[in-house]
């Protein structure tokens, strides 16, 4: 819906009373700056205390009175999504061939050294 009478919004309203003049709070009675985190910390290190009381013998009775809640608190401790990295993550496909044919020349070795450890009679089967 378009406004009748468009105005910046940095310009004052003075037809429209009600809306809140630039640099003006909508609730300037409203909490104290920090409130809403001094009530958090609070909160949470009374949580802290009671779980080093009672924390280990809360978590066995939830698991085993009630495997669904114990269940669901781990996954919401889990990150939502995963990212995993290696190192070879940094690397090129140039450097990515060259580390590949490099493992392929281990591997063919290790086959080649594993034959030459099995006799030759014992490779043919036994004899009838």
């Amino acid at each position: 819906m378009n406004s009748p009478d468009p105005v910046p919004a940095s310009q004052p309203r003075p037809n429209r009373p009600w809306l809140f003049q630039p640099g003006q709070s909508g609730n300037p009675g409203g909490n104290a700056k920090g409130t809403r985190r001094r009530l958090t910390a609070r909160f949470l290190e009374d949580l802290a205390k009671d779980f080093e009381d009672h924390g280990k013998e809360v978590i066995e009775r939830c698991r085993t009175k009630d495997p669904a809640a114990y269940l669901n608190a781990i996954v919401r401790l889990c990150p939502r999504e995963l990212e995993v990295s290696t190192p070879l993550d940094e690397l090129d496909n140039d450097a990515l061939r060259l580390i590949m044919a490099a493992a392929q020349r281990y591997v063919q070795r290790q086959k080649a050294q594993a034959i030459e450890l099995v006799p030759a009679a014992a490779s043919e089967g036994p004899t009838p």
